[in-house]
C-alpha cells in the first residue's frame, strides 16, 4: 500500500494514546480493544445460545430462563464492554478525520496516489487556488486550504458520514443488547383464557410461574374460526374488548399477525377451545328450560363433564309436570365420546379438530335418580348445533356453545429501545456501504512564471470513482 499522507493519519493515535506505564488497567483495556477478543467473544456467545436453545428443546421448556441467568448475562455485557472500548479507541480518529483533517500536501506523495493529475498553469498562486477550489465544490466537495511554505494545501472531502458507519453500527449492537436485557429483566410473558362474553385480568406468568393479576379487564365479544373447503384453518380471530375500570377503553378484532396492545402489555392470538355448551328443552306446551354442561378442552381432546364438574354429565329440567334427564353419553362407542367439535355423520362422525359443527350424544330418562337402569335411558341420538331432536313430544335443541381464545400475552419495557438499535444498526450500515468517503489533496506552488497544481487522491475509494472529478479540476485549471 502506498504511505499516503491519509494513511498516516489514521495510524496516529493522538496525544490520548501515548505509551504509558504498562500496568493491570492497560493490559485489560488492550484486552477489550482487541478484534480478536470480539471475534471469541461472538462465537463463545453463538455456542452457547446453540446449545441453550437445543437443550431447552429436549427438556421441553419453552419459557426462555436459561438466557436470563447471570452467566449468559455476563457474556453479553463482556461483549457490550468490547464493542464499547473498540469504539472509544478509534472514535478520536474518527472525529479528526471529520473535523480536523490534515491539511499538509506533499507533491511527490500526490504523484503516487491511486488516481492523480498534475496540471501546469499560468497566473498567480490565488488565482490557481480560486479555480481549483471553485472546480471541487462544483463536485460538492466540502474545501479547506492553508499556506505552507509559499505553496497552498487543499484538502476536499465528501461523503464524510461514511466514517461513522461502523459507530453507529457498534452503538447499534450496544443499545440492542441494553433494550434486550432490560425488556427481559423488567418485562414478563405469559398466557391467559377469555370465554366469549366474559372479562378476565388473571394470567400465568411464565416466568415465576403463578397467577397474576393484570391492571385492567381483558373481554372477549366472538371467536372465530376461517377455514377452506377442505374445513383446514386460514385464520383465528377475537373480538376484544379492554376495560380499564368499569370504561371500554379499546376494542380490536386480532388474528395472528394483528396483536393487540394496550399500555405496554401486548395480546397475541394463541389457542382456543370450548367453554360450555347449551341445549334448549321445549315441552308439547311450549314451556322452555335451558340446561348447561361445561366442556374441557385442549384444542384436540373434547370431554363434557355436567357444571359441578362430574364426570357423568346429566341434568334435569321440569316441564308439564314432567321430569327429565338430559345425559350426554354415547353408549355406542367403545370410548365415551359424547361430544365432537366437526360432526359430519355417517361412519366419520368427526371431519376435525376443530370446533365448526360441534354435535353431541344425548339420552334421556324420565325416571331418574328413583331408577338409574340402563333400560331407562332413552337414546336420542346425535345433536348438532342449532338442529334439534324430538323425545316423545320434548324438542331439544344444541342452542349454542361458549367458545374460549387462547392468548400469549408479554410486556417488554425494551422493545422501544431495542427499535432505535435497530434504526441506528441500518443507518450505520447505510453510511457504510451506500456512502462513499472521497478525499482529495491538492498542492499549488509556484515555479518561475508557472504554476505547478498536484492533486491526488486521499481515501480508500475506487479511483476510477475520481475520474470526473479530477477532470472538472484540470478543465478548470487549463481554462
Amino acid at each position: 500500500m502506498v504511505n499516503t499522507i491519509e494513511n498516516e493519519d489514521e495510524q496516529k493515535t493522538g496525544p490520548g494514546n501515548e505509551q504509558k506505564e504498562i500496568g493491570a488497567l492497560k493490559a485489560l483495556w488492550d484486552l477489550f480493544s482487541s478484534m480478536k477478543t470480539a471475534i471469541v467473544l461472538l462465537l463463545v456467545l453463538a455456542a452457547v445460545s446453540i446449545g441453550i436453545t437445543i437443550y431447552d428443546a429436549r427438556m421441553g421448556d419453552t419459557t426462555g430462563h436459561n438466557f436470563q441467568k447471570p452467566g449468559y448475562l455476563l457474556l453479553l455485557a463482556l461483549i457490550a464492554v468490547n464493542l464499547t472500548v473498540c469504539s472509544i479507541n478509534r472514535f478520536q480518529q474518527a472525529w479528526r478525520r471529520t473535523f480536523s483533517p490534515s491539511l499538509r500536501a506533499d507533491p511527490a506523495q500526490l504523484k503516487k496516489a491511486a488516481a492523480s493529475v498534475a496540471v501546469t498553469a499560468d497566473g498567480s498562486l490565488d488565482e490557481a487556488a480560486e479555480k481549483v477550489e471553485r472546480a471541487l465544490r462544483a463536485r460538492r466537495y466540502t474545501v479547506t486550504r492553508t499556506q505552507q511554505d509559499k505553496a497552498v494545501a487543499m484538502h476536499a472531502t465528501k461523503g464524510r458520514l461514511a466514517i461513522w458507519g461502523p459507530y453507529l453500527t457498534h452503538l447499534s449492537i450496544l443499545v440492542i443488547f441494553v433494550g434486550a436485557v432490560f425488556g427481559a429483566r423488567t418485562g414478563f410473558d405469559g398466557y391467559m383464557n377469555v370465554a366469549e362474553g366474559e372479562k378476565n385480568s388473571i394470567y400465568s406468568n411464565n416466568k415465576t410461574g403463578k397467577e397474576e393479576k393484570l391492571p385492567f379487564d381483558l373481554g372477549l365479544r366472538k371467536f372465530e374460526i376461517k377455514y377452506d373447503e377442505k374445513r383446514l384453518p386460514v385464520g383465528y380471530k377475537s373480538d376484544l374488548q379492554v376495560y380499564d375500570g368499569d370504561k371500554k377503553v379499546v376494542e380490536k378484532i386480532i388474528d395472528v399477525n394483528s396483536p393487540l396492545t394496550y399500555k405496554g402489555i401486548t395480546f397475541f392470538q394463541s389457542s382456543y377451545g370450548l367453554r360450555q355448551m347449551a341445549l334448549k328443552v321445549t315441552s308439547p306446551k311450549g314451556q322452555t328450560e335451558t340446561v348447561t354442561f361445561n366442556i374441557n378442552s385442549d384444542g384436540q381432546n373434547y370431554e363434557v363433564t355436567s357444571l359441578d364438574g362430574s364426570t357423568m354429565p346429566f341434568e334435569t329440567v321440569n316441564l308439564d309436570d314432567k321430569k327429565l334427564t338430559i345425559f350426554a353419553h354415547n353408549p355406542n362407542s367403545e370410548m365415551p365420546i359424547a361430544f365432537v367439535p366437526d360432526y359430519v355423520g355417517g361412519d366419520e362422525i368427526n371431519a376435525s379438530s376443530l370446533p365448526l359443527n360441534p354435535a353431541v350424544f344425548l339420552m334421556v330418562n324420565e325416571r331418574f335418580p328413583d331408577y338409574k337402569g340402563l333400560d331407562a335411558w332413552q337414546k336420542v341420538g346425535w345433536l348438532p348445533i342449532n338442529k334439534s331432536l324430538t323425545y316423545k313430544g320434548y324438542s331439544i335443541t344444541f342452542d349454542h356453545v361458549v367458545q374460549t381464545t387462547g392468548l400469549s400475552i408479554a410486556r417488554n419495557p425494551g422493545l422501544p429501545v431495542i427499535y432505535f438499535g435497530f434504526g441506528l444498526l441500518v443507518l450505520g450500515l447505510f453510511f457504510s456501504f451506500y456512502i462513499t468517503h472521497k478525499i482529495i489533496r491538492v498542492h499549488i506552488s509556484t515555479s518561475g512564471k508557472k504554476i505547478n497544481v498536484v492533486a491526488g487522491t486521499g481515501s480508500r475509494a475506487d479511483p476510477s470513482s475520481f475520474e470526473k472529478d479530477l477532470a472538472r479540476l484540470r478543465s478548470e485549471v487549463e481554462a
